[in-house]
């Protein structure tokens, strides 16, 4: 799915803030430790589109879906967006995101942000509120909590991006 024009702008924005803050601030005392020095700054991106089907049922309120690639070593997350168009994970009376590195259930996201109703344009997760930097690989966790049990959920589906600096 493709971000509209808006949505671009405000990524491309907060992405050269990012690289003007950020990479010459918190970013460069890391250059050492990274692996490739050279390429630090480069931005990366992590995608998954995910269906309610493709959770596993976690036994209660809670479905989990672990992505497919990983934030790699020496990486430094910057944010993680729900793209359009969402399609809201609907059966229950309510429904929550959190993207987490399978330990820490909210290290790529803050709050709780709503996914139970469709949502055309997006969703910004917020800022990481886990460690940012990785000093080992991790692989993202999404998990969505719903009001009473996961297997009530009949419909769904999300498209994430997670961005981050390598």
């Amino acid at each position: 799915m493709a971000f509209t024009t808006a949505q671009q702008n405000h990524l491309n924005k907060m992405n050269k803030a990012a690289q003007n803050v950020s990479l010459g601030t918190t970013l460069a005392p890391l250059a050492s430790a990274a692996p490739d020095a050279a390429s630090l700054g480069a931005m990366n991106k992590i995608e998954a589109t995910v269906a309610f089907g493709d959770f596993t049922d976690g036994g209660g309120a809670v479905g989990t879906y672990e992505l497919s690639d990983a934030i790699p070593i020496g990486a430094f997350v910057f944010r993680s967006v729900l793209q359009p168009a969402l399609v809201g994970f609907a059966g229950d009376t309510s429904a929550t995101i959190q993207i987490g590195d399978g330990t820490d259930v909210d290290r790529y996201s803050t709050g709780t942000p709503d996914v139970f109703s469709d949502v055309a344009g997006g969703i910004d997760l917020g800022a990481v509120s886990g460690t940012a930097y990785h000093a080992a690989a991790k692989t993202p966790t999404i998990t969505i909590t719903t009001d009473s049990d996961w297997t009530s959920v009949s419909a769904g589906s999300l498209s994430l991006a997670i961005y981050y600096f390598v």
